[in-house]
């Protein structure tokens, strides 16, 4: 009778190594991916590959469950002294399936992560999953779930602390500004020019305002920004705008309508043109050589990678813009041509609209902060000497609304 204890008796050492050759199966071809992958980027020829040596391995292993069914039969044949008995032809597929199986359950998830990565495999097309389980047996997939678990967790953790600091400001009272901006730096109160320009038009129409530099940009992407009354607010010009029409906190003009309009231009000029001339010469041009040492001590020691995203961040911002694609004289003559038709529109005059401080002074001197103290010689050479009118209209403002100058600095 040929009963399983018979059979693996007669098959001798074939059929062990047959059933080694398939339990190893799994580890040759894993293997053979690894060190494939490592000598070739392309994945088509490690698919072929693959298919090859797992064909051949199949066959051998075929082969010699064949050679050990005849020897056994022979021997049969010679004992009984009659025909041997013939497997059904099925046989052989059988044996096959069920050590296929059994490789397969030796491949079974062995923690949780292995699951969850199986799931979601299982979303992602065949081919991609194919790719996956030959080739990288998971590795893909346990560094993507990891990645976004990561971000998951980042997300929630960014939710939890807005919410926080949103009680925090909530807190300082009503009708009262949070300014959102940079720390301090050494040299001037803050190394943007729109966040003195706002800070400054908060001092000169008296308004309530603290000032807050743990998140300084804001919902759009923007500094500064503020919070008011529960509601967030960006862009310079509209938080001005949001001031003058929530907390009726207006700056008087004393000028006709065709200065006003000229005015008006001469802003749009600062904000779109003169400022990124500055800021394409301080960050791409001097690759931030004068403006780096304004930054805080931990960010200069902990984050140097914050310099060069910064510088290539600015780069190609200018490039888009357009004032990056020009020369760094070209750059500096476009510079001075608006700096001399500011200086010929203020004159002898001390504000530029009238006897009064208006939002063009305010803007003005946040351009001119930048040029005389945080963007290098160059620039504040071209300053003192061609626009001297300018300078006296920088020490007029800061003389008036920046009396705490030095103990904003010491900060």
């Amino acid at each position: 009778m040929d009963t399983p204890r018979h059979r693996a008796s007669a098959d001798g050492d074939t059929a062990p190594a047959a059933r080694r050759l398939l339990f190893m199966y799994p580890r040759l071809e894993a293997r053979a991916s690894r060190s494939r992958i490592r000598r070739s980027g392309s994945l088509t020829k490690l698919r072929a590959s693959i298919r090859r040596s797992s064909a051949k391995l199949v066959d051998r292993i075929k082969g010699r469950a064949d050679e050990t069914s005849m020897k056994r039969a022979k021997s049969m044949s010679v004992l009984s002294n009659s025909e041997p008995r013939r497997r059904p032809p099925d046989a052989d597929e059988s044996l096959a399936s069920s050590r296929r199986s059994r490789a397969q359950l030796r491949l079974r998830p062995r923690s949780a992560m292995e699951s969850v990565c199986r799931r979601a495999a299982a979303l992602l097309p065949d081919e991609l999953c194919l790719w996956l389980e030959t080739a990288w047996e998971y590795r893909a997939t346990r560094l993507l779930v990891g990645l976004a678990l990561l971000r998951l967790g980042l997300n929630l953790y960014s939710s939890h602390k807005r919410r926080r600091c949103r009680a925090e400001w909530a807190s300082v009272g009503r009708d009262v500004v949070v300014l959102h901006q940079f720390s301090r730096a050494p040299s001037c109160p803050n190394i943007s020019p729109f966040a003195i320009k706002v800070e400054t038009f908060l001092r000169a129409t008296n308004t309530r305002y603290v000032v807050d530099d743990s998140q300084p940009f804001g919902p759009l992407g923007k500094c500064p920004w503020i919070t008011l009354n529960g509601h967030e607010y960006a862009d310079s010009s509209h938080i001005l705008d949001v001031l003058s029409s929530q907390l009726e906190a207006r700056l008087p003009v004393q000028c006709d309508e065709q200065r006003l309009a000229a005015g008006r231009a001469f802003q749009v000029m600062l904000e779109e043109h003169t400022a990124w001339c500055i800021f394409f010469k301080r960050y791409s041009l001097d690759k931030m050589r004068y403006v780096w040492p304004e930054f805080p001590l931990y960010v200069r020691r902990y984050m140097p990678f914050v310099r060069i995203f910064m510088a290539w961040g600015f780069t190609s911002r200018a490039r888009e813009q357009g004032i990056g694609r020009f020369t760094e004289p070209q750059v500096l003559q476009a510079l001075e041509r608006d700096l001399r038709a500011l200086s010929a529109f203020l004159g002898d005059r001390q504000f530029f609209l009238g006897e009064t401080v208006s939002d063009l002074d305010c803007c003005v001197f946040g351009m001119v902060c930048q040029l005389l103290y945080v963007s290098g010689p160059a620039l504040e050479f071209m300053t003192h000497s061609h626009c001297e009118n300018l300078v006296r209209h920088h020490d007029r403002m800061k003389e008036l609304y920046w009396p705490d100058w030095d103990q904003c600095l010491e900060q």
